[in-house]
C-alpha cells in the first residue's frame, strides 16, 4: 500500500502545478523516508517539578537565560504552570499534527486517482478501511461514478428508475425501498440498485414470462404458484407442430417478433408480436401468404427485414415489415435481369442476412456469390460487389460485424477444410470489399473494432488474431494438447467442437461443448494478452449438466453462465468461481412438439439465449418445447 501510494503520488504530480508539485514532492520524501522530520520534544517545553516539594521557590527549570530571577507565592506561580502547561500542549499538538506525514495527509484528489486504478473490489476494501477514508469516500459522487462505470452499471438505464416493490420468483422483496436510498445522489443509487440487481440474479429472485405460439394465451407469468394445467387450459386444442413447419425469432430492446411457418399443401405464415421493452405484452398477430416464408429475420428501428424463402413469390431478395402499420410491407428490392433472378431462385437456401450500419447485408448466389446492400427500410440498392474470389464449392457460414466492418465466413463443408474471409467496410453512402483471405479449418469469428481486432477459431481449437489488411494470422491462445508431439492427441482434437467467446477487452473465452470428446466439456477462459486466468470442467456432478444436451454459454460484466435446458450454472467471470444455479421453470407435457424423428436438428438445450444482466432471454427447442417458444426473466 505504502509503495502504491508513493507511485501514484509520482503519476499525479505530472499533472499538477509548480507550487502545490513542491508541496507533494515533499510528502513523497517524507513518506519514502528520504527526510526526516525534526521537532521538538512537548517534554522539553513542560515545566516541571520535583514530586513532593514543598518550596516557595522556583527551580532550576523555572529559570530562563538572560533573565532575573523573579520570587513568587506558590499560589501564583502553581496558576501559572497550569495556563503554560496547556498552552504548550495545544502548541506542540498542532505542531506535530502539521508536521507528521501519513497515508492520511493524501489529498482527496489522489485517493480519487488511486481509485481509478484500482478494480472494484480493492477500491470497496480502500472505503472500509477505516472512518477517514469512509467519510471521504462514501460522501463522494465521484467515487460512486468511478464503480458504476467500472462495474458496468452505467450502460442499464433501467437502473435509473427505482420500480414499484414487488416479491420475485424467490419469494424475496426485488428492490430497494425508497426510504433505503435516503439523500444519496444520482451514482450512490445507481450503485446500491445495482449490486441488487446483481444479488436478485444469485438469488434467482426475478419476474419471469414464458411466451407460447399460440393466441389464445401469448404470455403466461411464471410464480411459483402458477397452476401448469391451467395454463395448459388457457392455450386450448391446437394441432402438433408438422414436421414440415418451422418458427424463426428476433428481437430488440423494444419488440419480439415470432414468425410461424406451415408447410403442407401451401405455404403460409403466421406473424406475432410482443413488445418486450417492461412487461411483456401480445400486441397482434397477422396472417402472410408465401412472401413472407424466410430463413433470415432482423428486427430495425420499427421493422422487420427478411429475405424471403421464395424471391421470386415475393418478388425481392430483401423485404421490410412496418411493425406500427400491421406488417404491411415498407419496401423491397430484386435484382432486375432475369437471369440473377432465376438463379436467386434456384440457391435460395445460400442466402444469408445482416444489419450493418442501418442498412442491409445480404450475401447470395445469383449465380455467382455477391453481395447486395440496400438502404433501410426503403430498400433502396446502394451497392453491389461480386466475390469473384470465392467460388461456388463454398457456402457461406456467417456474417459478423461491429459498427461499419463486416467479416464473411466461407467454408468448402463438403470440399475440404479451405474457407474464405472476405472482410468488408460499410460507409455512409458506399460498402467496399477491402480483402479476401484463404485460410482453413475456421469455425467461428469474432470481431472488435476501436481498435479493430478479428478473432478466429480453428477447428483444433487454437485461436487467431487476424489482420485483415495485411492479411496475416497470428496464433493468440493455443490449444495446450497441441503444445505436446504425442500424436495420440490428434484424434482426441478432431472430436472436439471448440466455440469462441470474446468479453470486450476482458476476457477470451474457448469453450469445448462435445460431450462425446475424450477430454470432457470445458471452459478455457484466457486474459485479453493470452494468458490463462481460469478453466471450468463443466461435467462435474455439482453443476447438473446433462451430457445429452449441447450447452449454451454467455458472458457479461459479472456472470459467465452455462446453460442446458434446465438450468442456468453460474460463475465469476473474474475468477471463475462457482456462484449457484437458475433453475428454469417446468414445461408442460411436450406431445405438441415434432416427433424425435421429425426434429431437424439433434437434441439441443437452448436455442441460444441472452444474458444482459437486468434481464435474461432464454429460446427453448421449440421443436420439442411447443407451443413454449421463449423465457424472459428480469432481475430489475
Amino acid at each position: 500500500m505504502h509503495n502504491f501510494c508513493l507511485c501514484t503520488l509520482y503519476i499525479y504530480i505530472a499533472q499538477i502545478a509548480d507550487d502545490r508539485r513542491q508541496q507533494i514532492l515533499l510528502v513523497i520524501s517524507i513518506l519514502s523516508g528520504k527526510e526526516k522530520m525534526r521537532y521538538k520534544l512537548r517534554s522539553s517545553e513542560r515545566l516541571s517539578e520535583p514530586r513532593g516539594s514543598n518550596s516557595e521557590f522556583c527551580t532550576a527549570n523555572d529559570l530562563d537565560i538572560g533573565t532575573d530571577v523573579v520570587f513568587s507565592p506558590l499560589k501564583k506561580r502553581s496558576h501559572r504552570r497550569k495556563t503554560l502547561s496547556k498552552t504548550s500542549e495545544l502548541t506542540s499538538l498542532h505542531r506535530k499534527e502539521a508536521l507528521t506525514v501519513c497515508v492520511f495527509s493524501i489529498p482527496q484528489e489522489i485517493i480519487m486517482l488511486m481509485v481509478e486504478i484500482l478494480d472494484v473490489e480493492s477500491s470497496l476494501s480502500l472505503l472500509r478501511t477505516c472512518n477517514w477514508f469512509y467519510n471521504m469516500l462514501s460522501n463522494s459522487e465521484s467515487f460512486w461514478r468511478i464503480l458504476c462505470l467500472k462495474s458496468e452499471f452505467y450502460s442499464h438505464s433501467c437502473l435509473e428508475q427505482l420500480p414499484q416493490q414487488r416479491l420475485g420468483y424467490a419469494g424475496k422483496p426485488m428492490y430497494l425501498e425508497s426510504g433505503d436510498e435516503g439523500g444519496g445522489g444520482t451514482w450512490y443509487n445507481c450503485w446500491r440498485r445495482g449490486v441488487k440487481m446483481r444479488r436478485n440474479i444469485v438469488a434467482s429472485n426475478f419476474q419471469g414470462w414464458r411466451l407460447y405460439s399460440n393466441s389464445n394465451c401469448a404470455v403466461a407469468e411464471l410464480t411459483p404458484d402458477m397452476d401448469m394445467y391451467d395454463v395448459k387450459q388457457r392455450l386450448g386444442e391446437f394441432p402438433r407442430l408438422s414436421h414440415n413447419d418451422d418458427l424463426k425469432i428476433d428481437w430488440d430492446e423494444k419488440h419480439l417478433v415470432l414468425f410461424h411457418f406451415f408447410r403442407g399443401d401451401s405455404e403460409s405464415c403466421k406473424i406475432r408480436l410482443w413488445d418486450i421493452e417492461d412487461e411483456p405484452k401480445f400486441l397482434y398477430e397477422c396472417d402472410k401468404g408465401i412472401e413472407c416464408i424466410t430463413d433470415k429475420v432482423s428486427i430495425h428501428a420499427g421493422y422487420v427485414v427478411i429475405v424471403p424463402s421464395w424471391p421470386l413469390e415475393a418478388g425481392a431478395i430483401v423485404m421490410t415489415l412496418d411493425i406500427n402499420q400491421n406488417m404491411q410491407e415498407k419496401g423491397k428490392y430484386l435484382f432486375c435481369d432475369d437471369a440473377s433472378q432465376q438463379a436467386l431462385d434456384m440457391n435460395w437456401e445460400h442466402t444469408q442476412l445482416r444489419v450493418v450500419k442501418c442498412k442491409a447485408l445480404v450475401t447470395c448466389r445469383a449465380p455467382d456469390w455477391r453481395v447486395v446492400i440496400t438502404s433501410l427500410p426503403d430498400c433502396n440498392p446502394l451497392s453491389e460487389i461480386n466475390l469473384n474470389q470465392v467460388s461456388n464449392l463454398y457456402e457461406c457460414q456467417q456474417i459478423r460485424s461491429y459498427k461499419g466492418t463486416a467479416v464473411i465466413l466461407f467454408s468448402k463443408v463438403k470440399h475440404g477444410p479451405d474457407c474464405k474471409l472476405v472482410t468488408m467496410d460499410v460507409g455512409e453512402n458506399e460498402a467496399k470489399v477491402r480483402s479476401t483471405y484463404t485460410s482453413n479449418c475456421v469455425t467461428d469469428v469474432a470481431l472488435y473494432t476501436d481498435p479493430e481486432e478479428i478473432y478466429l477459431v480453428r477447428k483444433d481449437g487454437n485461436v487467431m488474431m487476424f489482420d485483415a489488411t495485411n492479411l496475416r494470422e497470428t496464433v493468440k491462445i493455443k490449444n495446450p494438447l497441441l503444445e505436446t508431439r504425442d500424436l495420440s492427441t490428434v484424434p482426441v482434437v478432431e472430436s472436439c467442437d471448440y466455440q469462441l467467446f470474446v468479453n470486450g477487452k476482458e476476457q477470451i473465452c474457448v469453450v469445448q461443448s462435445a460431450p462425446e470428446a475424450r477430454i470432457g466439456r470445458n471452459i478455457r477462459v484466457y486474459s485479453y494478452c493470452g494468458k490463462l486466468m481460469y478453466e471450468i470442467n463443466l461435467d462435474l456432478l455439482v453443476y447438473g449438466l446433462s451430457r445429452d444436451e449441447s450447452v449454451c454459454i454467455y458472458t457479461n460484466a459479472a456472470f459467465l453462465a452455462v446453460a442446458d435446458s434446465k438450468r442456468f450454472v453460474l460463475f465469476n467471470v473474474k475468477t471463475g468461481k462457482y456462484i449457484g444455479i437458475i433453475y428454469i421453470p417446468c414445461h408442460l407435457e411436450k406431445n405438441k412438439g415434432k416427433e424425435e424423428k421429425d426434429c431437424m436438428f439433434d437434441q439441443t438445450s437452448l436455442g441460444l439465449f441472452v444474458f444482459d444482466e437486468n434481464r435474461l432471454i432464454a429460446v427453448h427447442d421449440y421443436e420439442r418445447s411447443f407451443p413454449a417458444v421463449l423465457d424472459i426473466y428480469k432481475f430489475w
